[in-house]
């Protein structure tokens, strides 16, 4: 094996990692001073398919609404927020065990300097 791919490696291993101890931290579900929830709206890793997800989660409506990185499985998903509560929409996706990380989506505002 080359450097380049071990280094290459490592990073994703490192990523991978990162977000892997990420899941559980407080930090996930305060939005930044500068920014608000979009409670419909979850960013999603996943480990494989994304499609498995969206079948498993059919009752709720979930749908693909951007591919942000195909190759990493990063996906912005929407669903029906009248058939369940974003909390509980987020806890149970993200103890789905294909997924890796998931969080709300957030709108950004610009900061006065």
């Amino acid at each position: 094996m080359t450097k380049s791919k071990l280094y290459f490696l490592l990073l994703i291993g490192s990523i991978t990692t990162f977000l892997i101890s990420c899941n559980g931290t407080k930090s996930k579900n305060t939005a930044p001073a500068n920014s608000t929830f979009i409670y419909n709206e979850l960013i999603v890793s996943v480990k494989t398919d994304a499609n498995i997800l969206l079948d498993d989660f059919n009752i709720y409506e979930l749908k693909i609404k951007k591919t942000i990185n195909k190759r990493m499985g990063m996906y912005l998903l929407t669903y029906n927020t009248d058939k369940i509560a974003p909390e509980k929409m987020l806890e149970k996706v993200r103890a789905t065990e294909n997924v890796s990380n998931a969080e709300f989506n957030k709108n950004l505002t610009e900061r006065d300097n």
